[in-house]
Parts: structure tokens; sequence; C-alpha cells
């Protein structure tokens, strides 16, 4: 979370009788403010402690009791954020693997059954089902397999819903896939692959 890489203010603090505020490291650098009067500013006060020893002390121990609370809340929620993005990030595994190997079995175990492709050529939509793109798997690795580069660049969770993007780089093309996922009976599932094609000199 961002949060965690809150920096710490630069210069000297004082406090209005309100909040506390920075000097600034330079005169020609504003101050800044950190109100003392909601859980987020008392998250900010915690952080700042923890990130600068020479930071003012929390005054009020209701402040400090909320950003402990807040800090609490938090926890839970990131850990499961993080373990949904890897069970993600393993769903999406068996279609790199299934890439690999030309195996489709692999491409079953994620793709849903309802799941379509999606790619425009000659500016013209083209689609077509899970079922006709896993039949095409070849049963064995590319020629050029030990050439090829997968990776899973990026992962968001929302809920049930997710979305990833994988890149493969192979010596002939660069492929940008975006999936959209869905946790479905506990287990997420591929429903809709969208992808373009780099074709390289």
């Amino acid at each position: 979370m961002a949060r965690n890489s809150y920096p710490a203010p630069p210069g000297q603090y004082r406090h209005d009788g309100n909040r506390w505020a920075s000097t600034g490291l330079e005169g020609d650098q504003p101050a800044r403010h950190f109100p003392g009067s909601t859980g987020y500013d008392a998250f900010n006060l915690l952080v700042l402690q923890h990130s600068n020893p020479e930071a003012p002390m929390i005054g009020s121990p209701r402040i400090a009791l909320a950003a402990l609370l807040l800090l609490a809340g938090f926890m839970p929620v990131l850990a499961q954020e993080a373990d949904e993005e890897a069970e993600v990030r393993a769903a999406v595994q068996h279609y790199l693997i299934a890439h690999a190997t030309g195996d489709g079995a692999h491409h079953e175990m994620v793709f849903h059954p309802e799941a379509r492709l999606f790619w425009v050529r000659d500016d013209t939509l083209n689609t077509r089902t899970s079922a006709e793109y896993i039949a095409g798997s070849p049963g064995k690795p590319a020629d050029d397999e030990d050439q090829r580069r997968r990776e899973i660049t990026m992962v968001d969770v929302t809920g049930d819903a997710a979305v990833a993007k994988v890149v493969l780089d192979y010596p002939s093309a660069l492929f940008t896939d975006y999936m959209s996922l869905l946790k479905i009976g506990g287990e997420w599932r591929i429903v809709n692959k969208t992808f373009t094609v780099q074709p390289k000199e």
C-alpha cells in the first residue's frame, strides 16, 4: 500500500494547538500539515514517527488508539488481497505452461468453457471460443521454445473479479494479452481474452 511508504516531512515541526505541521526544509518549501482529528491523520502520524525518530510524539492517546485500530483493520484486508492475487497468478500460470508445452489441458484448467477470445485484424474484430482456441494446441513445445519468454506483468483484483496482463516475447512477434477473470466455484477462470500482436522485423 502507498501508505506504508508515506514519506516523513522534511525539516522541523510545530504544533499550533490543532495540528502538527512541518516548517519545511528550505524557506521556499511549503509547510505540510497533519491534522490530528481523524483515523487517517492518526495513521499518518504513526507512520511519521516510525520513519523519522525526530518526529513529534503523538500527543493524544485517542489518536494513538485510532491509529492502532486502523492498522489492525488494514492487516486482514491486505493479507486477503495478497492471497487472491497469488491465486490469480497461479491460475494464469496454467496459460503460460500451455504455451510452453503445447499441452491444451493446461488451457482447459484456466479457461471457462464460455470464455471467448477477441482481437483485431485488418481493422476488423475477430473472435473465437475457448474450445476452438484449445483445439489448436500443438501438443508439443515449439521448435524455438528456448528463445521464447513469457511474463505476467500485472494483476489487479477486486472481490471476485480480476484482470491480468501477460506478455509473450517470441522471436517473430510480441504478443500482449489482457485477461478478464472471475472467481467461480472458488476457482479463478479466464472468461475473456483480448490480445494484440506486434510483428518483429
